[in-house]
């Protein structure tokens, strides 16, 4: 087991006067660093993943989407209370009516649906703001799409 304790004195000082032997660390942020590598973690040049959750688009249980059981989602990853699903539907779904709390994102990667009257295509996508209504949105065939949301 290794240790990572608070006296790490400086390479550049040379031998340590104490226990006789050399520095392997600048300082005890480096050595925590190397701690991390030896046990895993981040590895030299690989960028951070604090405060990353990157998943597949297959990670997660499908769950019910909406109240007409013609849609499900994946719940895929999430970040400070946003949400990124997965969505499948029906031809024929509609969400039920309600105001955005917060901002809310749409992408359709496959399919047809009208919202707030607008067709919207594969490839398509919409923002709604904060305080926006939302009570008129039709798959007009099956659809694949991505919704990002905060609850």
């Amino acid at each position: 087991m290794k240790l990572c304790g608070s006296y790490f004195h400086s390479k550049r000082l040379g031998w340590d006067q104490i226990g006789s032997h050399e520095a392997a660390f600048s300082s005890g942020a480096e050595a925590a660093a190397q701690l991390l590598r030896d046990m895993g973690g981040e590895r030299p040049g690989e960028p951070s993943l604090a405060g990353w959750d990157i998943a597949a688009a297959d990670h997660g249980e499908w769950i019910p989407w909406g109240s007409c059981g013609k849609a499900r989602a994946r719940l895929v990853a999430q970040a400070d209370g946003y949400h990124v699903a997965l969505v499948e539907a029906e031809a024929g779904y509609r969400t039920d009516p309600h105001v955005h709390q917060h901002a809310e994102f749409f992408y359709l990667i496959e399919g047809r649906v009208s919202n707030q009257g607008r067709i919207i295509t594969a490839g398509g996508a919409f923002a709604a703001a904060a305080g926006s209504v939302h009570d008129a949105f039709v798959s007009e065939t099956p659809v694949r799409y991505v919704s990002i949301f905060k609850l």
